[in-house]
């Protein structure tokens, strides 16, 4: 059991240092465990394999992710790991579509949100409907990419919103960053503004609750924001803290469509 701990470290050690930006010591602790896990932890082989080849994959490395990709949906097929299968038909997604292939690329996503339906995994929804956003931006499709990034933003949104501010700035650049990049691509560049951090603005919003009506602090709050982050795509989260009222959720529309905040 602490021979199996180990080595199951590892594989989130492996994930730990490609977020980091470590990828070849990344793909190296995710080998290592791989080569020390017995067939008796299939299901942690497998995960470790899924994380190679996403490895790889995500960071567009010049490896090639055939060995392991394949081999993880191999065994994802035989002994049925949903969550796993979901991943793996995903990544086939980005594989096919990087060799030339956007159309196969593009069904085996699908798939693998199909599959992924009734598994309660917010974060594995969110890389599929990445995954498949970039894809529809491949085949010219910018009405479904933007569909998609839209829906990834969404769950991530939602996961956001129930962190601590010192957690949300570390979250952000790691998870929402990346998918409105994708977005703003999507748009064509038209998203000028990248989105700020919630401390960046805080000073120019806190207010003592005892001083002014609810009304009037959120009336007040929506002319700071609007004037700050106008002609952005920004999504913007503020928390109660030390007895001071915040609003949960502002979203600043894009600039080609009319300004709201909902």
């Amino acid at each position: 059991n602490k021979l199996y701990g180990k080595h199951r470290a590892k594989i989130l050690l492996g994930r730990v240092q490609a977020l980091r930006g470590e990828f070849v010591e990344a793909l190296e602790t995710t080998s290592n465990a791989i080569e020390h896990l017995s067939e008796a932890f299939q299901y942690y082989r497998t995960r470790a394999y899924l994380q190679q080849a996403t490895i790889i994959l995500e960071n567009e490395l010049e490896d090639n992710p055939e060995q392991s990709l394949f081999k993880a949906f191999e065994i994802c097929k035989s002994q049925y790991y949903r969550p796993l299968l979901a991943e793996a038909y995903g990544l086939l997604g980005i594989y096919y579509t990087r060799n030339g292939d956007p159309l196969r690329g593009k069904a085996h996503c699908l798939r693998a949100l199909h599959v992924a339906e009734p598994v309660e995994r917010p974060y594995l929804k969110t890389r599929i409907h990445h995954y498949l956003s970039r894809i529809l931006l491949d085949l010219k499709d910018r009405t479904g990419a933007s569909k998609h990034i839209d829906k990834a933003i969404d769950l991530t949104l939602q996961t956001y919103t129930q962190l601590d501010l010192e957690m949300r700035e570390s979250f952000y650049p790691l998870y929402l960053r990346p998918l409105e990049i994708t977005k703003s691509k999507i748009e064509g560049g038209k998203s000028r503004r990248a989105p700020q951090y919630l401390s960046h603005i805080t000073g120019l919003i806190k207010m003592n609750r005892h001083d002014t009506s609810e009304a009037d602090y959120f009336k007040k709050v929506a002319e700071i924001l609007v004037a700050n982050l106008k002609g952005s795509s920004v999504y913007v989260c503020l928390a109660a803290s030390n007895g001071d009222s915040f609003l949960s959720l502002i979203h600043i529309s894009e600039p080609t469509r009319p300004l709201y905040i909902s």
